[in-house]
């Protein structure tokens, strides 16, 4: 490595050197007197070039140009210390002195020999980048091989500190809470910390160091240090999470709850009430016109003007540790729901059909959404209930499963504003079969459609509903048994009950067809035993379907093969046809000499 850096060294002073000759335009940055010796070592200077022509000075005499002063350059560059020892992530700024002090030039440039190790500006301040030793050199820029150089040794630190702006919260299901984490020291070189809980089913740690509530219950997040000593112990900082069952009350934008605390005191007027609202980084104190409280010994009445997690804190100033805590949620209220069928976002269907086999097999689900109005409502969770369980039944996230025959309206409400919406659902049997009317490949013409019909064989309280597929709908669509061929290629359109047990399927081919066929030559003549060829041109160029077919009127003239190739067999006259699979027609008159 040192070898490497002094290689580069003398790279820089020999560059240095070349500057300090002369500008990059050749002009002479400095001009010295041309000096001589004598054999005894005596300086002769030559000053023949400065001498000027004064031949109008006074006494008559020529004069002597006076001599440029000579520069003043730098003799030596001397470090204020050539060893320093600092930390990862520590500046430590190093002074150099340039001698003499009135050099002309005292510009100097700094280098580190392992940037990787410590980094050096051009001000000499040097950062500890990772655990090593480099060399800082400082060199002057007008005179590149007079340097100075310090040894840095760069210690690695270590996260000693990690502090929570908390020791311990408590918060509603479904609530969050912002930690302020601070680390120290600053010079750590990683200060990255982990969170583990002792019960992940209570509460979680998510991105950003925000803790939410899951289920009731009390847990213990810890943040400990990634890096540390191999014969220390990690930095480690623990805070305390108690989770209650929901908000203690609720309240709409713009009313009022009342409620009476239950803290045993003495002298319920000398109670401290304090009013804290959650924020994104921590609990602060409500400011006037978010919420306010009107206290009359215990009981209290709460407003709330905005929307947010209010904690009332009641303290007993006797007794710092006899302290009640209330949670009071301001929401805005629900206003409306609907329930809808997952894939129908224009939410026009209010009931759908479903079936059930016979033989007690996995019958489909379907999935029902709820749309919450207005999207600014603050608690849009929904339950879902089935009016006939036994018929069909609800989960929690809206999946309706059949059951047996019957109708069944399942309904959600809004968890907290008493909202609701229903959708109908009607239970049959799976149909024993389904057939299409049109059973052989079909081939439709591009842009043209067709119809297919479904026949359900159904006993009583069977379905008749069938759900219809393409294979490929960029080639051919299928809606209600209407099928486009919308490109040219095949697919296969399906025809289903709706638990998928029967159906039938039908093979689609979409065409291009020729509309027009043109005869290369109107006349042809030629003699016995003579072939020639019947070209015809086909419109237009891309037409899939190419296939002709060749007829002679009278075959003891000339007679023509499937390719289009006329042989004459007799003198006379005859007219050879081509025909394309949509009856598009051309001829040609064949004279037999």
């Amino acid at each position: 490595m040192k070898l490497r850096f002094f290689s580069l060294l003398l790279l820089i002073i020999f560059a240095a050197g070349t500057a300090a000759a002369g500008a990059p335009d050749g002009t002479v940055l400095s001009q010295r007197t041309s000096v001589d010796y004598t054999d005894s070592g005596e300086q002769i200077t030559d000053n023949s070039e400065l001498i000027t022509d004064n031949s109008d000075a006074e006494d008559g005499e020529p004069e002597l140009e006076s001599e440029p002063e000579e520069p003043v350059e730098v003799t030596s560059v001397k470090l204020d210390r050539n060893t320093l020892e600092i930390k990862t992530n520590e500046t430590f700024a190093l002074s150099a002195e340039c001698l003499p002090k009135n050099a002309d030039d005292k510009t100097l440039l700094w280098f580190s020999s392992d940037s990787e190790i410590a980094e050096v500006s051009q001000n000499g301040e040097v950062t500890g980048i990772e655990e090593g030793v480099a060399v800082i050199t400082v060199m002057s820029l007008s005179i590149p091989w007079i340097f100075d150089l310090c040894e840095v040794k760069v210690e690695r630190d270590y996260l000693s500190t990690i502090a929570l702006g908390r020791k311990a919260v408590k918060l509603s299901v479904g609530s969050v809470m912002p930690i302020a984490v601070v680390t120290a020291p600053v010079t750590a070189y990683d200060s990255s910390y982990t969170w583990t809980c002792d019960d992940e089913e209570i509460a979680e740690m998510l991105p950003g160091n925000v803790i939410r509530a899951l289920k009731p219950g009390v847990a213990t997040f810890t943040a400990t240090a990634n890096d540390y000593k191999e014969d220390g112990r990690p930095a480690e900082s623990k805070i305390t999470v108690t989770v209650i069952s929901a908000a203690d009350y609720y309240c709409t934008v713009g009313k009022t709850v009342s409620f009476r605390a239950a803290i045993a005191v003495e002298d319920p007027d000398s109670l401290i009430w304090n009013v804290y609202r959650l924020t994104k980084d921590s609990l602060v104190e409500a400011a006037i016109g978010e919420a306010d409280i009107f206290v009359n010994k215990l009981n209290c009445r709460f407003y709330g003007s905005t929307v947010g997690e209010y904690r009332i804190e009641i303290t007993d100033p006797d007794d710092e540790k006899n302290v009640q805590i209330i949670h009071i949620n301001v929401k805005e209220p629900v206003k409306r729901v609907i329930a809808y069928l997952e894939g129908d976002e224009n939410r026009k269907t209010r009931r759908a059909e479903l079936t059930v086999n016979p033989d007690g097999a996995e019958p489909k689900k379907i999935r029902l959404l709820a749309a919450v109005e207005p999207e600014s409502a603050t608690y849009k969770d929904v339950i879902w209930k089935s009016s006939k369980p036994d018929v069909a039944s609800v989960d929690e996230n809206g999946v309706v499963t059949p059951l047996t025959v019957g109708s069944a309206v399942i309904t959600c409400v809004s968890a907290t504003d008493n909202k609701k919406s229903t959708f109908t659902v009607n239970v049959k049997l799976n149909p024993n079969s389904i057939t299409l009317d049109k059973t052989e490949p079909i081939t439709l013409r591009a842009g043209t459609s067709a119809r297919l019909r479904a026949t359900v064989d159904k006993s009583k309280n069977s379905s008749g509903a069938v759900v219809w597929s393409s294979s490929n709908p960029d080639i051919i669509t299928v809606k209600n048994g209407k099928i486009t061929a919308v490109a040219v290629g095949k697919a296969v359109i399906t025809v289903s009950s709706l638990s998928g047990n029967v159906s039938a399927s039908v093979e689609v081919t979409g065409v291009i067809l020729p509309s027009k066929l043109t005869a290369v030559d109107r006349r042809l003549e030629t003699k016995i035993g003579d072939t020639v060829a019947f070209g015809v041109g086909i419109e237009p160029h891309n037409a899939t379907e190419t296939a002709l077919i060749f007829e002679s009127r009278d075959i003891g003239v000339a007679t023509v093969d499937g390719d289009g190739n006329i042989t004459a067999v007799g003198e006379g006259t005859t007219t050879v046809t081509a025909v394309s699979v949509n009856g598009k027609r051309a001829n040609v008159i064949v004279v037999v000499r």
